[in-house]
């Protein structure tokens, strides 16, 4: 990403902490909220304009709908006119269960069967909305 690395004079980006095929993924500080940290996703501008209207409308018409415990919060998403890319605005956790299970988040412990629990009760969530998430994988449980 290149430019301005402020979105909307609000989310300050600060570094990259994700990235895929779709969507680069940046924690951020949200300076309209006592610069509480924030996770922003922004589509990758490689796609055409059709899909990544398409994208955007399925992810964030996704999010919404998902008000779970256990779900990753949508706080809001729009156009960054200044990459010319689509973005939504995403509660922020440091691990994802992957660095957990790698020991890569410090000394946290983890009861397994808590977790598959919260996973379990997310995606029945998901279920009873309509939503299929397609690409569990622990990188993508925070």
């Amino acid at each position: 990403m290149h430019g301005s690395r402020v979105i909307e004079d609000r989310f300050v980006l600060l570094e990259e902490i994700g990235n895929g095929r779709m969507s680069t993924v940046f924690l951020a500080k949200d300076t309209a909220n006592s610069d509480q940290r924030v996770a922003v996703k922004v589509l990758n501008t490689a796609h055409d304009d059709a899909i990544k209207h398409e994208l955007f409308k399925r992810e964030s018409t996704a999010l919404q709908k998902l008000q779970h415990p256990n779900v990753v919060g949508m706080r809001e998403g729009g156009w960054w006119e200044d990459e010319g890319a689509f973005y939504v605005v995403l509660d922020y956790y440091p691990h994802s269960l992957e660095q957990v299970l790698r020991g890569g988040s410090g000394t946290v412990a983890l009861d397994s069967y808590r977790v598959m629990r919260q996973i379990a009760e997310a995606l029945a969530h998901a279920h009873s909305e309509g939503v299929i998430h397609r690409d569990i994988k622990p990188s993508n449980i925070l």
